[in-house]
């Protein structure tokens, strides 16, 4: 991949440094300083119970972790308690499970919940969007985070945030560091939004060829579409292959529910039989599962043991406002009661077949197989019966079967290269504003030579051209910033 013609590589550490006398930041560049933070910030406490017409309201859950984007709320949100009213420009940190790194610069005013600090510098000598980034470092955090309490609910005091020796680079050093980021923020905030959306895209190009193999629409044998076809008498499928036939799932297979063992006994919690329960539908094969029940829990409960070979899907659960979670189990299981098993009938449909069935067509299952209102999602057991299905004959489900686990295992190799490349370019993120918001990169010159108007041209929000950036270009950001885990 190329490298981005407005990048600058060759950063390097600063000609001289010097101990900053602070344990967790190590040694600073010669001509900073290091000061408390609350000798450069004060931490603002305006207390309200009203937000002004066109003022911004912030929650924990309305800033991105790690990034500091903020995502919009309701403008019309009633305050259900006291807030705290900030002003344009204010740095806001989360101090609530600070490990989250809930970070904000805000560019207008608004009110926010108390678990937000409100941040202002008091001086000319610290710039706020310098100052945000240095909060959101990780060094910073992880600092921060040491000096938490609270088992489940961990949070971070004034006293010892304010406490914090930080680093103060000159103003003019500040900026820089603050629009080197903002450059190369945006340019990996793009290549990340690309990424997800090949994602996307090859999730969509998955669920599409499964689609056309499973209801015929294309011979797989010879990619092109069968030479006759016939109405298959069921809406959402269509024209089906001449020669296949039509069935109802109960003629295909036969159904096997499951229950939940007596939690007041543990013995029946410590054997080895995995119990499958939608918490484990994640893969399309299940060798194992996160809890096991004895012998003696499926004896004395309403479980069933199923035996390898079956199709599993999930008939109760919130997900099935969305999806089909399905999978074949490859060794002996017993069921959750929100699970069902389908055994198929031998000689008449494949497992491996029918499993692809229900992946490619999920929405138009979910239509026909679940209750519209109910309390809860679920799949009605007469209507999953009593559903029609396409049959192919054995040799042309194995060669369906045998094609789309290919397909499957290219295109799942393709979205895993993406999902890593997004992982690189986040630990890169975090380790280049570490490095230089505590001196460890001089960015001075690089920033010098970025195009003027960057702010103007590049969205902050809307991603408008595939970013340029990989694992190359970043290491040649700066040979200190990028180090891969090993």
């Amino acid at each position: 991949m190329a490298k981005p013609a407005a990048t600058v590589s060759g950063l390097q550490p600063y000609p001289a440094y010097k101990p900053s006398g602070v344990e967790w930041l190590g040694d600073v560049p010669a001509h900073w300083e290091v000061r408390r933070l609350k000798a450069g910030a004060n931490n603002v406490v305006n207390p309200t119970t009203n937000r002004r017409p066109g003022e911004m309201y912030l929650a924990l859950e309305h800033v991105e972790s790690w990034t500091g984007r903020l995502r919009s709320t309701a403008p019309d949100i009633g305050l259900g308690s006291q807030v705290k009213r900030f002003e344009a420009g204010d740095v806001l940190f989360g101090k609530l499970r600070p490990y989250l790194a809930k970070v904000a610069h805000p560019d207008r005013s608004g009110v926010c919940v108390g678990e937000f600090l409100v941040l202002r510098p008091r001086t000319r000598g610290l710039d706020a969007d310098y100052l945000s980034r240095l909060l959101r470092s990780k060094r910073t955090i992880d600092a921060i985070d040491a000096s938490t309490f609270g088992a489940k609910m961990p949070s971070a005091e004034w006293a010892f945030i304010g406490g914090l020796g930080c680093p103060l680079p000159p103003l003019s050093e500040q900026a820089a560091i603050a629009r080197y980021l903002d450059h190369a923020e945006r340019r990996i905030r793009r290549f990340i939004h690309t990424k997800e959306k090949l994602v996307k895209l090859l999730k969509e190009q998955r669920q599409a060829l499964a689609n056309e193999a499973v209801s015929g629409r294309v011979d797989v044998r010879t990619g092109q579409p069968y030479s006759a076809y016939k109405p298959s008498g069921v809406e959402w499928l269509g024209d089906v292959p001449a020669h296949w036939k039509v069935q109802r799932l109960k003629y295909a297979v036969s159904f096997t529910g499951g229950g939940t063992p007596s939690k007041a006994n543990s013995s029946f919690w410590s054997g080895d039989v995995p119990w499958v329960s939608p918490k484990d539908m994640t893969r399309a094969r299940l060798n194992d599962t996160v809890d096991h029940i004895s012998n003696d829990a499926v004896a004395a409960s309403a479980t069933s043991i199923v035996e390898p070979g079956a199709v599993l899907i999930v008939v109760r659960s919130g997900i099935l406002r969305r999806t089909i979670p399905v999978a074949i189990n490859s060794v002996r299981m017993a069921l959750n009661q929100d699970m069902k098993a389908l055994r198929p009938t031998t000689g008449i449909v494949k497992a491996e077949y029918l499993h692809m069935l229900i992946q490619g067509n999920d929405s138009s299952l979910l239509r026909e197989w679940t209750k519209l209102g109910a309390t809860v999602e679920s799949i009605e057991h007469g209507w999953l019966a009593n559903s029609r299905i396409p049959v192919p004959p054995l040799p042309e489900q194995a060669a369906i079967a045998r094609y789309l686990d290919q397909t499957d295992r290219r295109i799942r190799g393709g979205i895993q290269s993406a999902k890593r490349q997004v992982q690189l370019l986040e630990e890169y993120r975090t380790r280049l504003i570490a490095d230089l918001v505590t001196g460890k990169l001089d960015v001075r010159e690089a920033a010098s030579q970025l195009p003027n108007g960057i702010g103007e041209t590049e969205s902050s929000t809307t991603p408008d051209a595939p970013a340029k950036i990989d694992p190359d270009t970043a290491k040649s950001l700066g040979a200190n910033a990028w180090e891969p885990e090993t």
